[in-house]
């Protein structure tokens, strides 16, 4: 939980707001999804995706350290949980994630490198939902 609370803070301080809520809209959701968050004590996926694009993009350069993890992020690839799909666009853009933020928040175990797409299909509910990341 403290993780949690510490995510918060960050992103509160980032976004220089007061409250989750606020923050909920500086991400492009709903005032409302920070109720759920709360319940959870988690944020969403795709909000943190969208929070480390934000914060990579400020701080606008790309050093490669030990203490960092490339994402390749296919925003056009989608993983078949039911519906059935079809990928041609192999595009992909690179998002860079702190190791710890990674390893502890997420839980996620240490690779230097991963992959990210997203799920089309409700076959794996409630493990994973229709539109979650997942990384591989």
């Amino acid at each position: 939980m403290d993780d949690y609370k510490d995510l918060v803070k960050e992103m509160k301080l980032f976004f220089n707001v007061k409250s989750l809520e606020d923050v909920a809209e500086r991400l492009g959701r709903e005032r409302s999804a920070a109720i759920g968050w709360r319940q959870r004590k988690k944020i969403s996926s795709s909000a943190l995706v969208k929070f480390n694009a934000l914060k990579n993009k400020q701080n606008n350069y790309n050093i490669k350290s030990t203490d960092t993890i490339s994402i390749r992020y296919f925003p056009d690839i989608y993983a078949s949980a039911g519906f059935g799909n079809t990928n041609e666009n192999e595009n992909f853009q690179i998002i860079n994630v702190d190791k710890t933020f990674l390893t502890e928040v997420l839980g996620v175990p240490y690779k230097t490198q991963y992959d990210m797409i997203k799920i089309y299909g409700e076959s794996m509910e409630p493990f994973i939902q229709n539109d979650s990341f997942i990384i591989i």
